[in-house]
């Protein structure tokens, strides 16, 4: 998978001076207002251009189209959730609590970071499914979350007793994330009503599923 935008997108160069970084930001944040409202299909390049005070010719100097401006998005995305990984990653209390209790917050912190960025990344799943010859080994946002939550289990493999700790966390953490985008693409407005879970119930079920597959002992008695 192709690290940089110039390598999946044609992105014209990006901006040296600080008015066109500023210019550049811009456009993404009125494209990120307008996945508040609609879908990225029923955005036009002049709707994103008026919000962003901008023009077309600008647009076009950034972007060889409105596909374009998705990669830039997903760049930005990353560095997103580069610092939501490094945050829970430097959380000292990990090796304080019991392993149940790590899943229950690795979870409820990758569900609440897929909410809470679920316009963007809803954007770049139909992108994703639009141009799989783009994503031949993995999403790199994708890869980047799941590094980040695995990183974390991995401290704790020697207290599952699934008999391949290293296939446990890989497959479980598949799981949670597929799941999440599975919602994030395809259920309307983010309310997961197709499957009549509230977040805190996701959450529940979520940390359920994880902590049975990978065998965390002495899980709680939660009838």
């Amino acid at each position: 998978m192709p690290d940089s935008l110039e390598n999946v997108s044609g992105v014209r160069r990006k901006p040296i001076q600080k008015r066109g970084q500023a210019s550049l930001d811009r456009l993404l944040d009125a494209t990120e207002e307008l996945l508040l409202q609609r879908r990225f299909d029923d955005i036009p390049i002049s709707d994103i251009v008026e919000k962003a005070n901008s023009s077309v010719g600008v647009f076009y100097a950034r972007f060889r189209n409105k596909a374009d401006i998705l990669f830039a998005l997903q760049q930005r995305e990353l560095e997103t959730s580069a610092k939501f990984t490094d945050d829970l990653l430097h959380e000292d209390f990990w090796r304080t609590i019991p392993l149940y209790t790590v899943i229950q917050h690795a979870v409820s912190a990758t569900v609440d970071h897929y909410r809470r960025r679920r316009h963007v990344l809803a954007a770049i799943a139909g992108l994703e499914l639009s141009r799989p010859e783009l994503y031949a080994h993995d999403n790199p946002l994708r890869k980047a979350l799941k590094e980040g939550v695995s990183a974390i289990l991995a401290n704790w493999k020697r207290d599952f007793s699934h008999p391949d700790p290293d296939a446990a966390i890989l497959m479980g953490i598949a799981f949670v994330f597929s799941f999440l985008e599975h919602l994030v693409a395809f259920d309307g407005h983010g309310s997961y009503g197709a499957y009549g879970l509230d977040d805190p119930r996701l959450k529940q079920e979520l940390v359920r599923m994880l902590s049975h597959y990978v065998g965390v002992p002495d899980m709680p008695n939660e009838r």
